[in-house]
C-alpha cells in the first residue's frame, strides 16, 4: 500500500493548485513594502545577503545575527536579492511562495496520515486561511516560521517509512532515531530553535503503547498531532 494514496500527478497538482491558491490570496501583500519591525535590519541593511559570495555564505552560516542563529531563513534573503535585489516586491514574492509550499507540505501529511484527500485539502485550505499565519507570510522578517514549517513537514512526511521500520526492529528504530536526531538537530540550527524537540516527540510516537481505540491511520495520526502541538 502507498505512504500516500492516489497517484503522485492527483497530488502534484493538488500540490501545485494549493501553491497558486496561496499566491492569488496574498497578492495584496504585494505593494506593502518592507516592515519599520525588524526587516530593516533583516534584509535592508543586512550585506551577508547581498550576493553569493564565499564571504557572505561563511559569515551567514558560522555567525549568529542579529541574535539569531537561522542560516537557512538567511540564505532563503540571499536568493530573493540575486533576484530582485532591495526590492520588496521580489520579497514578499518569495515568502508567498513559501507559505503556498508549506501548504501543499501540509496536504501531503494529512493525505498520508488519514487517507482521505477531502480531509487533506480541507487541512491545507485551513492552514492558507486561518489568521495566525497572515504574520509568517505577510511580514518578510517572519519568513523563518515558513522555512521551519517546511522543513518540519518534510522531515515529519519521512517518519511514515521510519514507523513502518519500527515495527519490525526496535534496533532498527533506534538507529534511524539516532541518525535522525543528527538531521534534526541540523534542521532546528537552521531555522527555529523550539524545534529541537522533535526526537523527543518521535521516540514518544514510534514507542508509545497503543490505547485500543487507535488503530492504522489514525492512530498515526493521534501521535503526530501531539507531536505537532507540543513539538514545534
Amino acid at each position: 500500500m502507498p505512504i500516500i494514496p492516489g497517484t503522485w500527478q492527483t497530488n502534484a497538482i493538488t500540490f501545485l493548485l494549493l501553491v497558486m491558491a496561496t499566491l492569488v490570496l496574498y497578492v495584496g501583500d504585494l505593494r506593502l513594502g518592507f516592515f519599520a519591525v525588524d526587516d530593516p535590519q533583516y534584509v535592508v541593511e543586512n550585506p551577508w545577503i547581498r550576493g553569493v559570495t564565499f564571504e557572505n555564505l561563511r559569515h551567514i552560516l558560522a555567525t549568529p545575527y542579529f541574535a539569531n542563529y537561522s542560516p537557512l531563513h538567511l540564505l532563503s534573503y540571499t536568493i530573493d536579492y540575486v533576484f530582485a535585489g532591495l526590492n520588496p516586491f521580489g520579497f514578499h514574492l518569495s515568502s508567498n511562495l513559501w507559505g503556498g509550499l508549506v501548504a501543499g507540505f501540509v496536504f501531503l501529511l494529512a493525505l498520508a496520515l488519514t487517507g482521505s484527500r477531502l480531509v487533506a485539502v480541507a487541512a491545507a485550505v485551513l492552514f492558507i486561511l486561518h489568521p495566525a499565519h497572515v504574520e509568517a507570510i505577510a511580514w518578510i522578517s517572519s519568513r523563518k516560521d515558513l522555512v521551519a514549517a517546511a522543513h518540519r513537514w518534510c522531515y515529519s512526511s519521512s517518519l511514515w517509512p521510519v514507523s513502518f521500520l519500527s515495527r519490525l526492529s526496535r534496533e532498527c528504530s533506534w538507529l534511524t532515531i539516532s541518525l535522525l536526531r543528527g538531521v534534526r538537530y541540523r534542521d532546528r540550527c537552521g531555522t527555529r530553535f523550539h524545534s529541537c524537540s522533535a526526537p523527543g516527540s518521535l521516540h514518544w510516537s514510534l514507542h508509545r503503547p497503543n490505547p485500543p481505540w487507535e488503530t492504522g491511520r489514525m492512530h498515526m495520526f493521534y501521535r503526530q498531532g501531539y507531536c505537532k502541538i507540543f513539538g514545534y
